[in-house]
């Protein structure tokens, strides 16, 4: 098996309690969908970030002015829910 340091995958080591960082973003998403049913306090935001996530698909070109605008909402939807956390 391939430790997350080199494979890039964020993971948590209950011993070091510690968490590696991902090598990009499609990792990440990733990690966090096999993460997603375990989750319980922190699962709609997890969704969110996956969503968010998959309007990176590489075409070439610009993105399109709706996808940007996608981006925004869900990007503003992660920022108020932090916000109420503090």
């Amino acid at each position: 098996m391939t430790s997350p340091e080199k494979s890039g995958i964020l993971a948590y080591t209950p011993k070091q309690r510690d968490i590696t960082q991902c090598g990009s973003g499609q990792q990440a998403m990733m990690f966090l969908e096999k993460l997603l049913p375990h989750l319980l306090v922190e699962k709609e935001e997890a969704e969110l970030a996956i969503k968010y996530q998959k309007t990176f698909v590489y075409t070439g070109r610009k993105i399109a002015l709706d996808v940007f605008q996608a981006r925004e909402v869900i990007r503003n939807k992660l920022s108020d829910m932090k916000d109420r956390l503090k």
